[in-house]
């Protein structure tokens, strides 16, 4: 029977038949993976026998890692610094997939005052609260207040234009704008953000069919919105062997549609066939 405590004040403790051990100090997360016990530091994590308390080995983590789960066979990995999930193998930490997450991970919330506890083997609640009292950890902490920093979104993108190598088959294309926050009234925004991609290049317009008959754009191009802390984005996207030629027509589209409006007729369109895709 082995009793394991992760206490960012007190460390990683561990307390057998054998005596109590402090093996770490300031742990972020503790896993149990089979017969292994997965704790993670700073930058690096220490895997250690369930059992004995043997020390089985170190290995680097993702840059900015900070939660971890396990699973039988794998580690899940939250990276803040990178925004993404990796799929480490416990013992090792050899990669097996990484895999991007968005911007969830940027609002981590880490607070030092929370603690971790693992059990293995037959023990009791009265002998694991003995364990805790000699660690120290039977009596309340200050409250700890989480203050969010986060660099306030500017109304301009940080880049004009980007254009970079990949392996695909196909070079893409994508045009954005950032506008505004959809502000309080989200759902009014969301539709107007979904109706105006359908005006500019929707099935409909005379634009896509310009493309689509050219042989400029596949059925993949169009349009979606990204809504995010601070901004909002109206996207187009899509795959073309001619990406110069396409980003040209879609920017004169949209001035015409400024200048001009928009055509009643496709409004009215593009309008019931949303309506009709919600009742779907």
């Amino acid at each position: 029977m082995a009793l394991w405590i992760a206490d960012e004040g007190a460390g990683l403790i561990r307390s057998g038949a054998d005596g109590e051990r402090r093996l770490c100090a300031q742990p972020l997360s503790l896993c149990a993976c089979g017969n292994t016990l997965v704790c993670a530091q700073a930058q690096q994590a220490a895997v250690y026998a369930a059992d004995t308390g043997a020390a089985l080995g170190r290995y680097p983590l993702p840059p900015g890692a900070r939660r971890m789960c396990a699973l039988p066979g794998a580690l899940y990995c939250l990276s803040s610094d990178a925004d993404s999930i990796s799929l480490l193998c416990p013992r090792t930490g050899r990669l097996l997939l990484c895999a991007q997450a968005g911007c969830y991970p940027r609002d981590l919330a880490l607070s030092p005052c929370r603690r971790m506890l693992a059990v293995a083997g037959g023990v009791t609640t009265r002998q694991v609260l003995d364990a805790c009292a000699r660690a120290g950890l039977d009596k309340p902490r200050t409250p700890h207040k989480v203050q969010r920093i986060q660099k306030p979104e500017g109304p301009l993108p940080a880049k004009t234009r980007d254009q970079f190598r990949m392996s695909v088959s196909k070079p893409c294309i994508g045009v954005g704008y950032k506008e505004a926050p959809l502000g309080e009234n989200r759902v009014r925004g969301e539709i107007l953000c979904d109706l105006l991609g359908e005006l500019v290049c929707g099935g409909m317009t005379p634009l896509y069919r310009r493309l689509y008959d050219e042989g400029l754009v596949n059925p993949g191009f169009g349009a979606e919105y990204l809504s995010v802390e601070g901004c909002c984005c109206i996207l187009f996207t899509g795959e073309s062997d001619e990406p110069e030629k396409v980003r040209t027509l879609l920017l004169e589209e949209i001035e015409r549609i400024r200048r001009e409006g928009v055509d009643e007729e496709l409004f009215t369109l593009c309008k019931n066939q949303m309506y009709g895709e919600m009742l779907e």
